[in-house]
């Protein structure tokens, strides 16, 4: 698809709004939510901070990096999405069928 300049650069400035109003709103929940992110430098940057993201674990593996980030931020991940803070590995049967 082949824009005009001055199309593009408001098109430009509009996704750049849209990335500003995104971090404002991530900003003021508990969490993030990045199931819906695409760009893959802005997920890694979320990763640097300690405030829990939410990926779609109910539909895919993990990556290392996301799986790291839950680990290194535990106890933020478990008072904001209620999960349990387990003594040992525990998985779900259905996952070895």
């Amino acid at each position: 698809m082949q824009m005009f300049p001055d199309r593009q650069i408001i098109f430009q400035q509009m996704q750049a709004q849209q990335i500003d109003n995104l971090y404002v709103f991530a900003n003021q929940s508990k969490y993030t939510d990045c199931r819906c992110l695409e760009d893959e430098d802005q997920i890694r940057q979320m990763l640097k901070q300690p405030k829990p993201l939410r990926f779609d674990w109910e539909n895919k593996w993990l990556r290392g990096d996301q799986y790291a980030h839950m680990l290194y931020n535990l106890d933020n991940y478990c008072q904001v999405f209620g999960m349990q803070k387990l003594t040992e590995k525990h998985h779900p049967e259905n996952i070895y069928v």
